[in-house]
């Protein structure tokens, strides 16, 4: 006879439509107490590229620099690698925890915190820009909760407040939302010759535009900016992106299909039936979908998935 395993129940992120965090709830508990969830539980539905793409790195790499013991079998060695491999990605996830807090505090109190000596010279050009373009203290909030309830989902940001312009070609101190993405930057030969290249992707569109749309009805003149500050001790440093209008446009249709697709596999209850997403969709301008791979695409009338060329690339 068979064995008969217990699958342990999915646990995440919800909060109460009071904005209250509760941490490793499982489902049925969530739909018990009507619990919303978390933004980026509901945007695991589609491939996180950038993540998966890291920790395949971080496994190849644990698999080339652990060496193997004497008379140790493959199974045995290869679970040392998967250990190696877990071990450096929970002191990545801690080190982005940490520098999350870290510029928390300078948003909240506008005082630099004390960081750690060895991870000070990257964390400086964060404090740099932080301090440079955005209003502090009492004019801006850290670890922000927004809730969305007619979406059906709610999340905490790394800032809200003013962003401040620094030149004439930027824009003129503006409301803004920010989130701050910690990454290995490396030196690559591009056209400029050897440049730092950090890697922007479509998730963070998204995922900023979940939060400016838990911030309605300020949300349309919001800026929407991703920070990308470099882990690499080699090639320090910070990128700003801010997002093109129709990247907002794009980022905000994703998220409620994709909250409507949560809400339907988990057996949620949503405030949002076809119809009333379809007129939504329609007030926003142009229809978008999701191809099956998770491609920012077109369909046409046809059905034939077209795929959107959707620019979003670092300036200077």
């Amino acid at each position: 006879m068979a064995e008969t395993r217990l699958v342990p129940a999915e646990r995440a992120r919800f909060y109460t439509v009071h904005g209250e965090r509760r941490d490793g709830v499982d489902l049925r508990a969530a739909r018990r107490d009507s619990l919303l969830p978390s933004l980026t539980e509901i945007l695991r539905l589609v491939d996180d590229y950038g993540l998966r793409l890291w920790r395949e790195h971080q496994l190849l790499l644990s698999g080339a620099t652990t060496p193997r013991l004497p008379d140790e079998d493959d199974v045995a060695f290869c679970e040392r690698v998967h250990q190696s491999a877990s071990e450096e990605r929970q002191a990545a996830a801690g080190r982005g925890i940490r520098w999350h807090r870290l510029l928390g505090q300078l948003v909240t109190s506008g005082v630099r915190p004390n960081a750690p000596a060895d991870e000070l010279p990257m964390l400086e050009p964060a404090f740099d820009w932080v301090e440079t373009h955005l209003a502090l203290g009492e004019q801006a909030t850290s670890e922000h909760v927004v809730v969305n309830e007619d979406v059906g989902y709610a999340g905490t940001t790394d800032y809200c407040g003013v962003y401040l312009a620094s030149d004439p070609s930027e824009p003129s101190p503006s409301p803004a939302v920010v989130d701050f993405k910690s990454q290995n930057v490396k030196l690559r030969t591009l056209k400029r010759g050897l440049a730092p290249d950090p890697s922007f992707y479509m998730r963070m569109v998204w995922q900023l535009a979940g939060y400016a749309m838990g911030l309605a009805p300020e949300r349309e003149r919001r800026l929407h900016i991703s920070l990308i500050v470099s882990s690499n001790p080699d090639c320090p440093g910070v990128w700003p992106k801010i997002g093109a209008p129709d990247e907002v446009r794009h980022g905000e249709r994703v998220v409620r299909r994709i909250s409507l697709i949560w809400h339907e596999l988990k057996g949620f209850g949503t405030a949002h039936d076809a119809a009333t997403l379809r007129a939504e969709l329609v007030e926003l301008g142009e229809l978008g979908e999701l191809a099956p791979t998770g491609t920012p695409c077109l369909s046409d009338t046809n059905g034939v998935w077209t795929p959107v060329a959707v620019p979003y690339e670092a300036h200077a």
